[in-house]
């Protein structure tokens, strides 16, 4: 946002100063969406594995699942579930949350920045990553939810 920042400083005293200034802070919002966008790009490539391990990781070994020791800070309820699979299928829907947030926390900046700079496309395809998101939660958690009953 710096780049926008300084861009703003630019003088407005001409019409040709006016234009140049307007290029540079689009230019400035459009690097500073490419930073959001790319992470949604990269964390949505996550579903599809996930959606592949959801119905088949081993519920008795935390190995199956790496991203398991990254949620340790998790109080844990449990009632009827042995307490080591309870962790387990609570750690991975934990996951598949902060995965769905993370996504849509970087669809709120480029929306943000989009406020500034009208560009459908960009907006259309966030907005797409976001709604993808949402689903493949759905989808997950259902899942694990059904292991959970089992």
């Amino acid at each position: 946002m710096s780049w926008y920042q300084a861009a703003m400083k630019l003088p407005k005293t001409t019409p040709e100063e006016v234009a140049e200034r307007q290029a540079a802070m689009d230019k400035a919002l459009r690097n500073a969406i490419e930073i959001p966008m790319g992470l949604m790009r990269i964390l949505s490539e996550l579903w599809d594995p996930l959606k592949i391990l959801a119905p088949v990781f081993n519920l008795s070994t935390a190995s199956d699942l790496q991203v398991i020791k990254h949620f340790k800070s998790l109080l844990l309820v449990v009632f009827t579930l042995d307490r080591k699979v309870m962790k387990i299928l609570i750690y991975f829907q934990v996951g598949v949350r902060c995965l769905d947030t993370a996504i849509a926390g970087a669809h709120d900046i480029v929306m943000l920045n989009l406020m500034d700079l009208k560009d459908e496309e960009l907006s259309k395809a966030s907005k797409l990553m976001v709604e993808r998101s949402k689903k493949n939660t759905a989808e997950i958690l259902d899942i694990v939810a059904k292991r959970l009953k089992n």
